[in-house]
């Protein structure tokens, strides 16, 4: 039987992140420093205490007791639903602003700042460098590298939230 807290807070999770990430694409800030570099992460990040909450909510609907098993699955669960629907919106938000601005990244001066650095790349190279780069967008890429951090460190914070919140029921 799903989780009912489960559902609930990873579609709670998944919305907030994407009302975070829209918020960021519609306000410009899609290419600075943080939004590029750092929003993902910080998004990914949100996820820990809405698992903590999910595992302490299923104990208090429990009576106040929860079995390990039980507490590392209902907040992998809350993380698998949220990752459904974050792998979903990410496509699509790929699709929609990514790769445009995936290839005005390439196009732009940091990337060619970031080429420079490499010593072994000399600057006649660095258009076949951009084209190569640009070809090898993927939106499928781009969702899977998020659903692997997204569910690496859910796996990690259900596992401890467990150990820290599970109770067993006294013995009569």
């Amino acid at each position: 039987m799903l989780n009912k807290r489960s559902i609930q807070l990873g579609i709670a999770y998944s919305l907030l992140v994407i009302l975070y990430k829209l918020t960021i694409i519609l306000t410009g800030n899609a290419l600075s420093r943080f939004g590029f570099y750092f929003s993902n992460i910080v998004g990914v990040l949100f996820i820990i205490p809405f698992i903590i909450y999910t595992i302490k909510l299923t104990r208090d609907d429990k009576g106040g007791y929860i079995g390990g098993k039980e507490a590392l699955k209902s907040g992998f669960l809350m993380a698998v639903i949220a990752a459904i629907i974050l792998s979903i919106y990410n496509y699509i938000e790929f699709e929609w602003v990514w790769r445009k601005l995936s290839a005005e990244y390439y196009n732009s001066n940091d990337f060619k700042l970031f080429l420079a650095k490499n010593k072994q790349i000399k600057p006649e190279e660095y258009p076949a460098k951009i084209d190569a780069a640009i070809k090898e967008l993927s939106a499928f890429k781009a969702m899977t590298g998020k659903l692997s951090t997204i569910l690496f460190i859910s796996l990690g914070t259900s596992f401890m939230g467990a150990m820290v919140l599970k109770r067993n029921r006294p013995v009569s």
